[in-house]
């Protein structure tokens, strides 16, 4: 499975880590000095479960360079959704945006994409 991290800090870090730590295709969009680390040094994550590990990750700050992915984790702050969100677009393939059971994005996002949002229950 391809997954995009939006957000690449504790949140985004630990899960983005398990998953390419467990053999995902995982990309992180990061910015700043946390993504220069993360190209330098990998991405370490320290957890009391499973201990301390180090990754070697694929990371960039421009959302194009990975393309069309199968799953997004939007794990930025509340105070960025907006700006952010519309830089998720590259990451969601027109045949994906219709698969409503593997995309779970919240009315926030929805909005700042366009999208009409509708009810699928």
């Amino acid at each position: 499975m391809r997954v995009a991290i939006m957000g690449s800090g504790g949140v985004g870090g630990y899960y983005g880590g398990m998953l390419a730590r467990a053999g995902e295709d995982v990309a992180f969009i990061a910015r700043g000095a946390h993504l220069d680390a993360m190209c330098a040094n990998g991405l370490m994550v320290k957890t009391a479960h499973v201990g301390e590990f180090t990754i070697p990750v694929k990371a960039t700050d421009d959302p194009n360079e990975i393309g069309p992915v199968d799953l997004v984790l939007f794990c930025v702050k509340t105070y960025d959704t907006d700006t952010v969100a519309g830089l998720i677009r590259p990451l969601i393939g027109p045949e994906r945006g219709q698969r409503k059971s593997r995309f779970h994005i919240s009315l926030q996002i929805f909005l700042a994409l366009g999208r009409k949002c509708t009810s699928t229950s």
